[in-house]
């Protein structure tokens, strides 16, 4: 059995936590958390902290610890994961208390951003965790750098990335000719994922290449959502994008997907320092067959060959995503070329049955 440790459990968008535990054959798994969320089911049994006070977001209580001890006993799990390095070191006062085995996984800010706060500060936060677990997953060799920089001892890390369920988004492409180009996005809207710089890029398609009819659909939220929607206005985009908001996984959005011309997730490293891991929806779209126009950021280029199962391009380089799409709207060749070898790296490589047997394999090593 498996012991999983989130605190926040979980946002609709951690399907990669969830499928991890769903799409684990040989060991049965619990949570613990100290907020109860449901977002998304999960093949799991689920013990929310039944003592919260209103500083539970910041410090787990000495009655918390002793009651998830409690439960630990009765349940005898063989290896404790923790899911984001915030939570497990927010845990410790538990997790320091039981002698199993314990891994935890980096998936992005817990990484790049949050060590960074006061002042820097906040890589200390980190530091019994660091002594304490035997190994730390990174979702590639950029983010293992992170981590070890961070402090954490090189022999303890190893680059896993979580893979997603391929098959969902394993849909029949048809490239062909359209009258109106959609280009999607899926992604929170907050600086790094890069949603100005498609919009950047849209603006200059428009003047260079007016006969280009194209249509920007926008999934999720956050909080460049009214930033967002005044550079659509003031730059006469407005009736080219759609915001649809947050959208679960599920049929809603597979059929957006497969409605999708291109897919463009331009990443970048945000003034705070926050960057990505791997980027779920860039998955998602190559699993689709669609084309991805992304970047040189984090490790996406670990995922995806440049000119052969994508187009990548610098981070913020508006220019060239304006001359990549109209190159795809031009050719169907190229979009065919792309998104079948997208979508055959995507299936082969990135998925979660093959990605967790390598996690298995962690496990396994970790309990012997």
């Amino acid at each position: 059995m498996i012991l999983h440790l989130e605190k926040r459990f979980t946002s609709p968008t951690e399907t990669f936590i969830t499928n991890q535990i769903d799409f684990l054959s040989n060991y049965k798994s619990i949570v613990f958390t100290i907020n109860y969320l449901n977002n998304l089911k999960v093949n799991a049994e689920v013990f929310e902290s039944p003592s919260k006070t209103w500083f539970s977001n910041k410090f787990l209580t000495k009655k918390q610890v002793d009651e998830f001890i409690s439960i630990y006993n009765n349940q005898k799990p063989s290896l404790l994961h923790g899911h984001f390095l915030t939570d497990a070191a927010y845990f410790h006062p538990f997790s320091k208390r039981i002698d199993i085995p314990k891994v935890c996984s980096g998936y992005g800010y817990d990484v790049s951003n949050f060590p960074k706060r006061w002042f820097g500060l906040g890589k200390r936060y980190f530091n019994d965790l660091f002594k304490e677990y035997d190994a730390f997953t990174a979702m590639s060799n950029d983010m293992a750098d992170d981590i070890i920089k961070l402090g954490c001892p090189k022999h303890k890390v190893i680059v896993h990335y979580h893979g997603i369920n391929t098959l969902f988004f394993n849909i029949e492409r048809v490239y062909e000719d359209k009258d109106v180009f959609n280009i999607l996005t899926i992604a929170s809207l907050v600086p790094k994922k890069g949603h100005l710089t498609v919009l950047r890029a849209l603006k200059l398609l428009k003047q260079r290449f007016p006969k280009v009819s194209f249509h920007y659909n926008i999934v999720g939220s956050g909080p460049l959502l009214e930033v967002i929607k005044k550079y659509t206005k003031e730059n006469n985009l407005d009736q080219e994008v759609t915001f649809f908001g947050p959208v679960k996984h599920g049929i809603e959005l597979l059929n957006i997907i497969e409605t999708a011309d291109i897919f463009v997730h331009p990443s970048m490293t945000a003034t705070n320092g926050g960057k990505e891991g791997i980027p779920g929806a860039v998955v998602e779209a190559m699993a689709s067959g669609l084309p991805v126009i992304t970047t040189f950021h984090a490790g996406i280029p670990e995922i995806i060959t440049d000119k052969k199962d994508g187009l990548l391009t610098n981070e913020g380089n508006s220019e060239e995503i304006a001359d990549f799409i109209y190159q795809l709207f031009t050719s169907n060749a190229l979009r065919t070329y792309l998104g079948t070898n997208a979508k055959h790296t995507a299936l082969t490589k990135l998925d979660i049955r093959i990605k967790n047997e390598e996690l298995t394999r962690i496990y396994d090593d970790l309990i012997k």
